[in-house]
Formats: structure tokens, sequence, C-alpha cells
């Protein structure tokens, strides 16, 4: 299956004027993860560059020096990115590291990765025995809609608007500065939404097929299926969508 879970999505074109204002951002729908000092920075690019047979000594070395719980969060983040990047014989290893990051991570889209690496690793550790990867895995794709399930996000992606141009020459304090401001402002946080909203939709159209890849072969998926979805899901959109996707799979 071709990962989606950690898809970048184009952003919308930025026009830059001759007096773009520096502006607040707004409130993201995925969540704001907290501020991340500059050593924290430094330390999160070295280990995005660490070669993986070098990785356990980075990451226990950065542990160690960076113990509040939020930027542990960030390091185990980023050590189970790099090790579901790399392969079959580092699934367990991204498992234990997306499973502690999950205690204090906030955004929505990284907490919805790091449920895709657990789900991995655990449908993998179930080998050939189909019933149990559905018992063991599904409800780890459950939970990670359950996050999103509040959202109520729409059946197809939309197209992030352009943020208008903002070109103005004239004194801050001029009432057609702040109008445009104002628009500028808007179309900044109008495009941010768009993209937050395409990122969560390509992450929780992989969880379908995630589930209708388990399900493909069970004569009583409808009902198997939805009894597992009920456990964590409130929204009935969502387990409606979620149980047509997985009834489109043709059985095998």
């Amino acid at each position: 299956m071709t990962d989606a879970w950690h898809t970048s999505v184009g952003a919308a074109e930025v026009i830059a004027g001759a007096s773009v204002p520096s502006t607040q951002p707004a409130t993201s729908i995925v969540g704001e993860e907290h501020p991340i000092s500059p050593a924290l920075q430094m330390r999160l690019a070295e280990l995005n560059s660490t070669p993986l047979d070098h990785l356990d000594s980075v990451a226990g070395r950065s542990l160690a020096e960076f113990t509040a719980p939020t930027d542990q969060a960030q390091i185990e983040y980023s050590i189970a990115c790099q090790y579901g990047s790399g392969g079959a014989q580092y699934r367990e290893r991204s498992m234990q590291h997306a499973k502690r990051a999950l205690d204090h991570l906030v955004a929505l889209d990284k907490r919805i990765q790091m449920y895709h690496y657990i789900a991995t690793a655990t449908e993998a550790s179930a080998g050939a025995d189909r019933t149990g990867r559905r018992v063991k895995t599904a409800p780890i794709y459950a939970q990670a809609l359950s996050e999103i399930q509040t959202l109520d996000l729409p059946a197809v992606a939309p197209e992030a608007p352009l943020v208008q141009r903002f070109d103005y020459r004239g004194p801050p304090g001029d009432p057609v500065y702040q109008t445009l401001l104002e628009a500028y402002n808007k179309s900044l946080a109008e495009a941010e939404r768009a993209r937050d909203v395409q990122r969560l939709i390509t992450q929780r159209d992989s969880i379908f097929k995630g589930l209708a890849w388990l399900y493909r072969d069970d004569g009583n998926r409808q009902t198997n299926a939805e009894a597992v979805l009920r456990k964590y899901l409130t929204n009935e959109k969502l387990i409606a969508a979620t149980l047509e996707q997985i009834d489109a799979v043709p059985g095998r």
C-alpha cells in the first residue's frame, strides 16, 4: 500500500507586496505544538540527518538532555518518523517511539502519523494470520479516526485559495491600510485552514484504505468493522463513510 499518511500538501501561493505586514498566525485546526527552542530545533535537525544505524545513540542523548514532556514528544516524533521511513526492519522501533510521542504530542496530523506507524508494525507482527491482523490493527485505525471525528471533514478536500496580494504604499494609519490588512489576514487564515483540511483528509482516506485492506477477506466485514468502529467513534457520518469505503473493496 502507498504511504500517504505523511504527504505534504502544496501551499497556496503567497504574493508579497511592497509593504507586507507582520501578522499573527491563525489558530490551526490541527492544533499548535508548544514552542520549540533553538537548541531543540538544532537537535531535531541532527536527528533527521542521522543514519539509522546511529540513531539510537543520538536519540538517547537527546532524550536525556531535553527532559520536558513536550520536548520529548517532539524528539520521539522525529525518531518514529526516521525509523518509520527505514523499512520493515525498523517497524518495531518506530512503533515504540510513536507510542511514547502520543503521550504529549498535540498536532492532529502528527498524532495520526504516529497511529500509522503503530498500525503498520502491529499488522506486520501478526504475520499470515489475517483474522489476527484485523483484531489487533483495526482498533488502532479506529482510534486514529476518533482524533478527527469532531472536525466533520468534507468528503473531498477543498482547494486552497490564493492569498490576496498586499501592496499598500501609504501610511499605516490610513483606514484603507486597515481594510487591506484585514482582507490580507483573512485570506491567509482561509488558505491555512484549507491546507490543514487537505492534509487531514489525505490521512483520513489512508485510514479508510488501511481498514478496507484489513477487512477485504472478511465475509462479515460490515458487522465486524462496525462493531470495532462504534467502540471509538460517535460520529455517525464518519462511521457510515468508513463502512462505505470498507465495503467498496472487492473481497478475496
